[in-house]
């Protein structure tokens, strides 16, 4: 799925827009001044563009526009490059709330390297009652199933990625919340540029939200 980046550097006052196009086919992570980040949203939202807009490291859930599946990936990719917290995604009360929030700031308990361009499986899932995330890093697809099978077992939501695809994920059954934390966590590692392939987000794919009039 293509991501197209820009930016505009007149100013340190930077704000983020990401935002999914009515056509679904293209995702974009845009950098403007504050001023222009409102308008360009506004005009967004006008349109029913899914849209997100971060400031100053924050996403708040006046700032997102666009069905429940759509917001919470747009918000995990943010998260996964670093502009943003979970927001209203485990803000209590928010129409957009996937995750328990345990007023801690949610950053993933990582076991990761670090190098997005390694051969290894990353396991990233919800745990602890989804007020926390890891992100599982193994370098034998043997360890890495046993430990997705286990994660499968309890209903938790988990994506198992290398090589730029999501190898497995586990079902959320038709399971509104579920769905959500699925399309945060693709967003997340497709935010950290573990994904080009978005699996079940994509057109075909059961959840399908990267479509022309999806929700």
């Amino acid at each position: 799925k293509k991501m197209s980046d820009s930016s505009d550097d007149n100013s340190d006052n930077i704000c983020a827009l990401l935002s999914i196009n009515r056509g679904g086919n293209k995702i974009k992570v845009q950098e403007f001044d504050k001023k222009k980040c409102k308008k360009k949203f506004a005009k967004r939202e006008k349109k029913d563009s899914a849209v997100i807009m971060v400031k100053g490291g924050k996403v708040r859930g006046k700032h997102c526009h666009g069905g429940k599946k759509k917001v919470s990936f747009l918000i995990g990719t943010g998260f996964g490059r670093g502009y943003c917290d979970l927001g209203p995604l485990d803000n209590n009360g928010s129409k957009y709330q996937c995750f328990a929030d345990d007023n801690d700031d949610n950053d993933p308990d990582s076991d990761a390297s670090g190098d997005e361009e390694d051969d290894k499986f990353h396991l990233l899932r919800v745990s602890n009652g989804g007020t926390r995330l890891k992100d599982d890093e193994f370098g034998k697809k043997k360890a890495a199933l046993k430990k997705f099978e286990k994660i499968n077992a309890k209903g938790n939501m988990a994506i198992l990625t290398k090589n730029d695809k999501i190898k497995e994920y586990t079902n959320p059954n038709g399971d509104e919340q579920k769905e959500m934390q699925l399309c945060a966590l693709i967003g997340i590692a497709y935010g950290k540029g573990r994904l080009e392939d978005l699996g079940p987000l994509e057109e075909d794919g059961p959840l399908g939200i990267l479509e022309d009039g999806a929700a």
